[in-house]
């Protein structure tokens, strides 16, 4: 698990991909909104079941290539789908300004790392620029 703040809101960061990692995490979080992105081999529904009782609200999105659709997800909760994880994630993050929950990115190594990446891009890109004197 890896807890950052972006946009002043808490982010927490957490591969879990399995039930057994789904039951871990909520015991130690609770009341987030959630962004999840999985694969099909995995046993995502179980994994939803496991963490959609502590959400505060539930958007998708696409992990990686392979990665479930908006079609398989629906079919197991509605809830909103994006194509961009960034977009999921400032959905959530919208959510998480007006209420102070964290936003839990979860389901998927994959998305995990995507979403680290995009935020690690997003900070640097913020960072102001030094022109040599």
């Amino acid at each position: 698990m890896q807890q950052l703040t972006y946009q002043g809101v808490p982010v927490v960061l957490d591969g879990a991909h399995n039930p057994p990692a789904a039951r871990a995490l909520v015991e130690e979080l609770e009341g987030f909104h959630l962004v999840f992105g999985a694969f099909p081999r995995k046993d995502y529904r179980t994994i939803l079941q496991t963490l959609l009782p502590k959400a505060k609200s539930v958007r998708y999105t696409y992990a990686a290539r392979g990665a479930l659709r908006a079609e398989e997800l629906l079919q197991a909760y509605p809830a909103p789908y994006f194509d961009h994880p960034l977009e999921a994630l400032q959905h959530a993050v919208q959510s998480s300004q007006r209420d102070g929950n964290p936003v839990l990115v979860t389901g998927s190594l994959y998305l995990v790392g995507e979403v680290l990446r995009l935020l690690q891009m997003a900070c640097l890109n913020s960072l102001p620029s030094t022109k040599p004197a």
